[in-house]
């Protein structure tokens, strides 16, 4: 196939998209913390993990893994 006339500008395209993903990401990553943060305020305050789970429209185990993920996040600052 090879390059044709619009090569170059598919290619700043992809680029562009490419950096847009990284941007994305990277408020994913701040709003996936936020989001433990406050899943573990709730279970702390009782609310049950079957709860947070139907609420948030994914697995217990999902819950599961955001406390213990914020947990661990916690034991890292204290060091």
């Amino acid at each position: 196939m090879g390059m044709t006339t619009d090569t170059p500008t598919k290619i700043k395209q992809s680029a562009e998209l490419t950096q847009k993903m990284r941007d994305h990401q990277d408020k994913i990553t701040e709003l996936g913390a936020q989001r433990r943060k406050l899943l573990m305020e709730l279970w702390e305050s009782g609310v049950p993990q079957t709860t947070l789970a139907e609420a948030n429209d994914v697995t217990t185990q999902s819950i599961y893994m955001e406390l213990r993920k914020e947990r661990e996040s916690k034991r890292e600052l204290i060091k």
